[in-house]
């Protein structure tokens, strides 16, 4: 009776391992579907540039590489002699490509910070090829059985750092970008980090690729909302941006108009890549003097928008600080044109914002006649 209740419980525990692995295989699959998938509606898109694109179809088929070495490692486990090589091969690739899928996160963010995190990433890559030979950091023994060995904590290093690494540019992104989503990338980190730990905790339960699949779309619509709601050229909030602001704007705002005197003319007169300088200098300005109060728009062509909702009282300071570098910047370029500028308080409660943007414009457009009659004056 005993023997035949032990041989139960040895068939359910068999059935359970090979539903377990029956389950993980469907879940590898469906993410390397689903990442095949984001990458073909990826390559087709025309939102994104094509440096943009390429780059996100690198992050996804990474992540879709490591989580295939990842399945072929376990299916491999405890087979034979025969398929040690094998076994030893595909550790190779995914340990060495997991840890740049976050790098790959920050390429497509900010591309300028990346290098020296490849260098890094590289010597890694190295170590985890040589382990495939000495076995410091994993091991697979003659049975093709995988283990953790020694200095498995390089490979989580590597790994943590680079997460690190990409949610510092992501951070530095959204001040860049004037995006406030925190919340939502503070999600995404737990996201992988919870399944880094369960993982940990639980080796049999491998959900890592399976929350990488979730976040790495999670990002690809963070950054796709931060592009189509970003103009390039001033690296400002552009009009939809404006659009999708205004309609929750609900406490006291100071909404500032500005826009450049005689841009069409300048144009004309040097060219347009000399008027993409003129936008590119006067966003940054704008951003450098207000973003840290409030919202810095391209509003269309010529004209900006800065929507305050901090320090309000300090509206004069900042617009008289604005004058101020612009006249330094045409010390160095004097053929920088004169940027006009209007503003208007609202209050949600005592009127409409359309009311107050037609007080900021009045006033833009009243200094903007100001200054037109003292260049008539001068010539």
């Amino acid at each position: 009776m005993r023997r035949y209740m032990a041989k139960i419980k040895l068939i359910v525990k068999e059935r359970e391992g090979r539903a377990i692995k029956d389950y993980y295989t469907a879940v590898i699959w469906l993410c390397i579907f689903a990442l095949s998938a984001v990458a073909v509606s990826i390559n087709m898109s025309r939102t994104l540039m094509r440096q943009s694109r390429v780059r996100f179809i690198l992050l996804f088929t990474s992540i879709a590489l490591s989580a295939l070495c990842e399945w072929i490692g376990v299916m491999l486990q405890n087979t034979g002699p025969e398929t040690r090589t094998i076994h030893i091969l595909v550790k190779m690739i995914e340990l060495s490509v997991a840890p740049c899928t976050s790098v790959f996160f920050a390429w497509i963010v900010e591309p300028r910070y990346v290098r020296s995190m490849m260098w890094f990433l590289t010597a890694h890559g190295l170590l985890e090829i040589l382990s495939g030979f000495f076995g410091f950091i994993y091991y697979v023994d003659a049975y093709s059985y995988y283990y953790h060995a020694q200095y498995y904590w390089i490979y989580m290093l590597a790994y943590l750092v680079s997460l690190c690494y990409v949610f510092i540019i992501i951070g530095k992104s959204m001040k860049t970008y004037q995006y406030t989503g925190y919340v939502y990338t503070l999600m995404i980190l737990l996201l992988i980090l919870g399944g880094i730990v369960v993982q940990l905790i639980n080796s049999s339960v491998r959900v890592v690729y399976l929350s990488l699949t979730i976040a790495s779309v999670m990002i690809y619509v963070f950054s796709l909302e931060m592009v189509q709601q970003t103009d390039k050229l001033s690296e400002l909030l552009n009009r939809r941006g404006f659009d999708t602001f205004v309609q929750n704007i609900d406490v006291p705002s100071v909404i500032i108009f500005f826009d450049i005197d005689r841009f069409k003319s300048m144009n004309d007169e040097y060219g347009h890549a000399f008027g993409d300088k003129c936008i590119t200098t006067i966003g940054r300005t704008i951003k450098h003097v207000y973003a840290k109060n409030g919202k810095c728009f391209r509003y269309g062509g010529d004209e900006f928008c800065v929507i305050l909702q901090k320090n309000l009282e300090k509206t004069d300071a900042m617009n008289e600080q604005f004058i101020r570098e612009i006249q330094e910047i045409r010390v160095e370029e004097n053929r920088l044109p004169i940027v006009s500028f209007g503003y208007a308080y609202f209050d949600p409660e005592d009127g409409s914002f359309q009311s107050a943007i037609s007080l900021a414009d009045e006033m833009m457009y009243r200094q903007k006649r100001e200054h037109e009659a003292l260049d008539a004056v001068l010539l």
